[in-house]
């Protein structure tokens, strides 16, 4: 059931006034205001005395005066009854439901509405979680070998000298030779260890919060 949204006030001393701001859903605004002075005009309502349309950019305001001792309640059920001031409607709620379609009441669908948004809540924060725990697993790998920097230099300079023609092994343990022979972004990333192990640390900390 819609009804229109209206208010009573007063014109002057004793008179009074319905003024009406909202109407129901695809309700004409020009025909429900024929359809009021039909009734007038018919004396089925005979306590209003003028009717006029006072709506503008601000919104709907459509004034309905009442004659002297007029009853405004007794006036705005009337309207309510023989306009569509008040208007009834039906509908269909159908849904799928457990992949069937499923027609259903107005509680029973607030309950599967309801139940589809928890069920929506709950995948989206299990996929941020999952997301959270690769990154805190990629940011401990990075923390494992910035704890253990010289192997990794070890290993990456090893890997590098073996694979030059005419090296040996015993260049491996020369630091300066391991150091140049590092590859230029890793060489760069030496001397900003310290300050990059505490930026992982609270990175990591942040994931394992979130």
């Amino acid at each position: 059931m819609m009804r229109a949204r209206a208010a009573i006030e007063n014109v002057t001393k004793d008179k009074q006034a319905i003024i009406v701001t909202e109407i129901p859903y695809q309700v004409n605004k020009a025909r429900l205001i024929e359809r009021i002075a039909d009734l007038v005009n018919d004396k089925t309502i005979d306590d209003i005395s003028d009717i006029r349309d006072e709506s503008d950019r601000d919104g709907m305001r459509i004034v309905i005066e009442l004659k002297r001792g007029a009853e405004p309640q007794i006036v705005l059920n009337q309207l309510f009854k023989h306009t569509s001031m008040q208007e009834g409607f039906s509908m269909i709620l159908l849904a799928v439901v457990n992949s069937q379609p499923k027609e259903m009441g107005l509680i029973q669908a607030i309950k599967h509405f309801i139940d589809h948004r928890v069920d929506v809540v709950r995948r989206r924060t299990s996929y941020l979680l999952a997301k959270a725990r690769d990154r805190e697993h990629i940011l401990e790998g990075y923390l494992t070998a910035l704890d253990h920097l010289d192997n990794v230099i070890v290993i990456i300079a090893a890997a590098r000298i073996a694979a030059m023609p005419g090296k040996t092994w015993s260049l491996i343990l020369a630091a300066r030779r391991l150091t140049s022979t590092l590859p230029d972004g890793l060489r760069s990333w030496l001397p900003k260890s310290r300050l990059r192990r505490s930026r992982l640390t609270r990175s990591s900390n942040c994931s394992c919060i979130g």
